[in-house]
């Protein structure tokens, strides 16, 4: 086998070299990708699950502040109620005089107790908000991180150049001889000129 015919098949087998290669990077990027899709399916489910969490442990907030609030105004109503009845019992009026201010005091420190169990509703309700918030970034941090790690998929014009400067390299190498007076000169184009001085 002649030099020439060695130079060929190596510059095949290093077509078929960079071609497995392609298809190797081809497969770890398909692979990364799988994966970095697989993460994020996973992280879309924790925060769903974060969410509905965070729901229901507002519904119950909401629905025990109802409910506090509702036994707030039956408080109220009880005691002005009982307070009227006690005036009445002792001949006083609830209209006028120390009645009206009694009935009063009795609706101060009802609006109070409702005004203070507001704000600690508000400040659970804005709790709950930091909590949503929270986990959207978990999501969003979650979701970089799977993701950071990929590059753009390998092209074919990575390979066609690679094989091309396989080609170039080995014509480099095989094409060019040295003539009698120790220059260097193309094997194919000296040919040619022979084949014209014929």
């Amino acid at each position: 086998m002649s030099y020439e015919m060695l130079q060929a098949v190596s510059v095949g087998l290093g077509f078929m070299n960079n071609y497995q290669a392609h298809q190797n990077d081809l497969s770890n990027y398909y692979a990364k990708q799988d994966t970095a899709n697989r993460q994020y399916a996973a992280n879309r489910e924790m925060f769903y699950n974060n969410a509905l969490h965070i729901g229901e442990e507002q519904m119950l907030a909401a629905e025990s502040y109802s409910m506090s609030v509702t036994q707030l105004y039956k408080q109220i109503r009880s005691s002005k109620a009982s307070a009227k009845a006690q005036m009445q019992s002792q001949g006083g009026n609830h209209t006028i005089g120390s009645g009206a201010a009694r009935m009063r005091n009795i609706s101060i420190q009802g609006s109070e107790a409702l005004m203070r169990k507001d704000h600690n509703f508000q400040l659970t309700l804005n709790d709950f908000r930091a909590r949503n918030r929270n986990n959207s970034m978990t999501l969003m941090n979650n979701n970089d991180k799977a993701y950071s790690g990929l590059s753009a998929a390998p092209n074919a014009t990575g390979l066609i150049l690679s094989s091309a400067g396989l080609a170039i390299d080995k014509y480099s190498q095989v094409g060019y001889t040295k003539n009698s007076e120790g220059k260097m000169e193309s094997r194919w184009f000296k040919a040619s000129k022979v084949g014209e001085e014929a």
